[in-house]
């Protein structure tokens, strides 16, 4: 016979594990609507009262949208650092228009419809600038799919236009293979001239001045505005404007700490010779990210909370700019003591590329009385690079090659050194009187 209960001595120990069981039930019911306790803490561990903040997105939800859109799991690891901030579109390895182009150092959306960018997105530290060879090569690039037009230099070469960099190879000098990307035609837009050598590569040195003398670390999107019917051969589009977006973080700031106050800056330029002058401050164009989204349909800071979005996207900086320091030279006329003076240096400075048994090396010049403009310089890391008149490659400057710092279209005439491996540097600069270009 079955009893009816459990009796006998282990009755009451048997009865104490039923109510501990009923106990736990109880608890897990009472817990299993409430709010996860994670959200209910601040990074510093401290309770918090009220509504749990918005969810922000970290790298690996990011790698995981980027998978979602078509992009290879390494590749989408290697990209993910570059759109922390957020896509800007809903760009995909399927869609010609709004072609997602995943790279190590940038993620673009590429119209496949017009051949050019809708949008580039990057972030610069310390480490990604050094006083590395550039492999100025301009290219189509081959990862495009077959059945798109891949535009070519011919395509670029309009009247008072150059091939403009979104992802600015200067930002990307500490990798030459990172460095060879960035002369890829998908990262180029058809620039006017005025607002390529102007104002735009005014920003770009004043955030990029930023990263390396302060330590932020810039977060950039760029593109163009795209207003007008294709120009140009084959389709490729001119923009009406180009625009670029900069958050500019703090040494040691987090994207968690990313709220209203963070710096962001904003510019529009037209893409015009007639509205633009080389001249122009780049302050001039400030303009909020909001408007930009108003021209463009794209959406930026996706990633952030709505409410610190909303409030960035709102920003126009109105942080006042100091003027440039106008150039200090010694002279504006040839001095063949100061010309000997400055090869000299130049050898001391690239001794450093020799065995310490080696003899210095002779700067051997491969071409005399080359004439150009300063096309960027940096200042706290004492070297530059000159934009020659001719067309060729840009030629690499250091500080030693210098009577004092210069600045944005102080032309030169110079010669062109040739060190024993083969890699050029500018030697023996004459200050010259010719106009800015």
């Amino acid at each position: 016979m079955i009893p009816s209960r459990r009796t006998g001595p282990g009755s009451d120990r048997f009865a104490h594990v039923l109510s501990r069981v009923a106990v736990g039930a109880a608890l897990v019911s009472a817990f299993a609507g409430l709010p996860s306790q994670a959200a209910a803490f601040r990074g510093d561990g401290a309770a918090r009262t009220g509504p749990a903040e918005p969810r922000r997105f970290g790298e690996s939800d990011i790698v995981r949208s980027l998978i979602g859109r078509g992009v290879p799991a390494v590749f989408a690891k290697q990209a993910a650092p570059h759109v922390l901030l957020g896509l800007p579109s809903a760009a995909s390895r399927s869609k010609d228009s709004d072609l997602l182009l995943a790279r190590k150092g940038y993620v673009i959306s590429y119209n496949g419809l017009r051949s050019a960018m809708n949008w580039a997105s990057w972030f610069v530290s310390k480490g990604h600038v050094a006083p590395a060879e550039r492999n100025a090569k301009f290219r189509p690039d081959p990862t495009l799919p077959a059945h798109l037009y891949k535009p070519n230099n011919g395509d670029f070469k309009l009247p008072g236009f150059s091939r403009g960099h979104m992802v600015r190879s200067g930002e990307r000098t500490a990798n030459l293979r990172e460095n060879s990307k960035t002369y890829v035609f998908p990262n180029i837009l058809v620039q006017a001239q005025n607002n390529n050598t102007g104002p735009w590569n005014g920003f770009e040195n004043y955030y990029l001045d930023r990263v390396e003398t302060q330590g932020e670390v810039a977060h950039v999107v760029a593109g163009g505005i795209f207003g007008k019917p294709p120009i140009g051969a084959r389709g490729v589009a001119v923009p009406s404007a180009t625009w670029k977006v900069v958050a500019l973080l703090r040494p040691g700031q987090t994207l968690a700490q990313i709220d209203a106050t963070t710096r962001v800056i904003a510019i529009v330029i037209p893409n015009n010779n007639d509205e633009v002058k080389v001249e122009d401050l780049w302050e001039k164009y400030r303009v909020s990210p909001a408007s930009i989204e108003r021209q463009t349909g794209l959406k930026l800071f996706s990633h952030l909370p709505e409410n610190v979005a909303a409030a960035l996207r709102a920003k126009v900086d109105r942080m006042v700019i100091p003027p440039p320091p106008p150039p200090k030279f010694e002279a504006l006329n040839y001095d063949p003591n100061r010309v000997q003076q400055q090869q000299q240096e130049q050898q001391q400075q690239y001794r450093y590329l020799l065995q310490p048994s080696t003899p210095r090396p002779v700067l051997k010049a491969s071409e005399s009385r080359v004439r150009g403009h300063i096309a960027s310089y940096f200042p706290a890391r004492g070297f530059g690079f000159l934009r020659r008149a001719d067309g060729k490659p840009d030629v690499f400057v250091h500080a030693s090659a210098l009577a004092a710092t210069p600045r944005w279209g102080d032309s030169f005439e110079f010669d062109v050194g040739l060190m024993p491996d083969g890699r050029e540097r500018a030697m023996a600069l004459r200050p010259t009187e010719d106009p800015r270009p």
